[in-house]
């Protein structure tokens, strides 16, 4: 497989695509390969939605990929259609690696819409924060995922997630690829099987596409295969939540979570080690905390009865408010030194969660005419203000350009493709 070929023959693309956009992408793609793709509707959002699948090839193993899980990263969208455009123009590539893809480019298109409002760019942080909508986890599709049959079964399904439990029970297939983007970074990987022959893959679109690796903290508890791919493994007995990769595991399907970076950072490569110990900066990371705590509920306060209104975006509110509450603990031993890159992690996360949560008060606001008032204006006023108080003193990036974002999610699909050919 020439990967480098592959990415270089990927189209170039100027935004992030509408909800609207990528249906029409998928109608037209199946128009253009009737022999090779077909495109079908497996199931509705909770809005009522359509959610396209596009099946191509007609290998007799099975891959699914999810784009977008998490509608604030539409790069896995691109990442999708990107890959189903390149598997159906390239009869080699689709029938060497001898699988039949079905490819779901847009996992949350209720969310999508939410987002909308900065997918043509400019493609700045304060830009992006303004607009962001990142669903509470009872209703986040990567996060629903339910196993009836375990003691711990995980979150209640919502219709998008049950749609995809459908697929992935129908075609039990070897590999899942779900794409996703930090927000900045560099370009990592989870994957619930310690493959060696995925690290020569990875590294190579690392190198083909720029993205720095990131060196920094897992997201969750997991061993490091190689730098930039963590070994998560599957909660084959259940859980609190269940992700996508958990419930397909149950088949012994090769899970694979792509996270390719909207901002590059360069210091996630930095293994240099510093003065700074784990006790040292997650006890800065919670007085700055415990600032942002102070502001956002007071911005809560002065909004007091508006908070209550049941919409997807007051919701997301409510959600913030709990996670902001939650104190944060080090993942290592306290008085472990630590490296310029997991630094860069904590302070990473640190910039999310505040931009998020200024974020998603100012497009609440702007999307509730019960908030058209002097209180409501104010305190969209002060958290506009605060993003761009705290986009100033965020760790900062360039932003990736979408061509480096979409070869990463394309690359790392391959190479995960390929790399089934070594189990055993």
């Amino acid at each position: 497989m020439d990967l480098a070929n592959a990415l270089c023959s990927l189209a170039s693309e100027p935004r992030f695509p509408t909800i609207r956009e990528i249906d029409a992408r998928v109608g037209a793609l199946a128009r253009a390969f009737p022999s090779r793709v077909q495109a079908e509707t497996i199931g509705l959002s909770r809005e009522g939605r359509p959610l396209h699948q596009l099946t191509v090839g007609s290998g007799a193993r099975h891959a699914v990929v999810i784009g977008m899980p998490h509608p604030n990263e539409p790069s896995g969208a691109l990442g999708a259609l990107g890959l189903a455009e390149l598997l159906s123009r390239d009869d080699a590539l689709r029938e060497g690696l001898g699988l039949t893809w079905h490819i779901l480019p847009c996992a949350d298109p209720d969310g999508g819409v939410l987002n909308e409002s900065w997918f043509a760019g400019p493609f700045s942080r304060q830009s992006y924060a303004g607009g962001i909508y990142r669903p509470p986890r009872n209703v986040d599709f990567e996060w629903t995922f339910h196993r009836s049959d375990l003691a711990e079964p995980g979150l209640p399904p919502i219709p998008e997630t049950r749609a995809v439990m459908g697929l992935l029970d129908d075609v039990r297939p070897e590999l899942l690829v779900s794409m996703h983007n930090t927000e900045a970074g560099g370009l990592y990987a989870n994957v619930t099987e310690a493959y060696p022959s995925i690290v020569s893959g990875f590294r190579e679109t690392s190198r083909l596409t720029g993205l720095p690796v990131d060196q920094g903290f897992p997201e969750a508890p997991a061993d490091i295969l190689a730098p930039g791919i963590f070994h998560e493994k599957p909660l084959l007995e259940g859980g609190v939540m269940i992700s996508s990769t958990d419930y397909a595991a149950k088949y012994g399907t090769f899970g694979v979570v792509v996270e390719a970076p909207l901002w590059n950072v360069p210091s996630v490569a930095d293994t240099c080690l510093t003065q700074t110990t784990a006790a040292q900066l997650y006890g800065s990371i919670e007085k700055e905390r415990n600032e942002v705590r102070g502001e956002y509920f007071g911005w809560l306060e002065r909004l007091d009865r508006h908070t209550h209104l049941d919409t997807a975006r007051w919701r997301a509110v409510h959600a913030g408010s709990e996670h902001v509450a939650q104190v944060w603990h080090p993942p290592v031993d306290a008085g472990q030194r630590l490296t310029v890159a997991e630094v860069s992690t904590v302070k990473r996360f640190r910039d999310l969660e505040r931009l998020r949560l200024a974020g998603h008060i100012v497009a609440a606001i702007a999307d509730s005419p019960e908030c058209d008032n002097e209180s409501g204006q104010a305190v969209q006023r002060a958290a506009t203000v605060a993003i761009e108080r705290w986009v100033g003193t965020a760790i900062t990036g360039v932003f990736c350009g979408l061509e480096a974002s979409v070869a990463a999610h394309v690359g790392i699909a391959l190479a995960s493709a390929k790399a089934l050919a070594g189990r055993s």
